[in-house]
């Protein structure tokens, strides 16, 4: 690769290990400090907020996928999808679940049961990690 492409590559792939690490905090700062309540997975077709406004919640291929659904403190129904899809692909719908929720948004939740994404963080974060420091390694003649 030419000297000059190796500097914004670089750059590149350190922006996306810096996204990954705030992702992965977000992530284990909920698990941390939301409240944990039982929930359900489902099959997402409507996504009820809580104010009582419906939004249709499709999968980009069309389809409807995998979601959760549980009960807040307060007692508001609340049915939401992950933001990765494969969060929930070890799951069936009907499957009785943990929800962890921001009290303040709890459409910030996750599955407890579901630690696929965590370390997906983590070997994303190391991937990105090693591409950016071979660029470097490389661009100053070092490998």
């Amino acid at each position: 690769m030419a000297y000059f492409l190796q500097t914004p590559v670089a750059l590149l792939f350190g922006l996306l290990a810096a996204y990954l690490v705030r992702e992965l905090v977000k992530l284990l700062l909920l698990r941390s400090r939301g409240i944990r309540v039982p929930g359900t997975t489902v099959l997402a077709e409507k996504n009820e907020k809580a104010v009582g406004k419906e939004e249709s919640t499709p999968s980009e291929d069309g389809t409807n996928s995998l979601a959760f659904r549980f009960a807040t403190a307060e007692g508001h129904i609340v049915e939401t999808r992950p933001k990765a899809r494969s969060r929930l692909s070890s799951l069936r719908s009907g499957q009785e679940v943990t929800v962890v929720y921001d009290p303040s948004n709890p459409f910030k939740a996750d599955v407890i049961e579901s630690t696929a994404q965590i370390w997906s963080y983590v070997v994303g974060i190391g991937m990105t990690a090693a591409a950016c420091t071979m660029l470097i390694q490389s661009a100053f003649g070092l490998i």
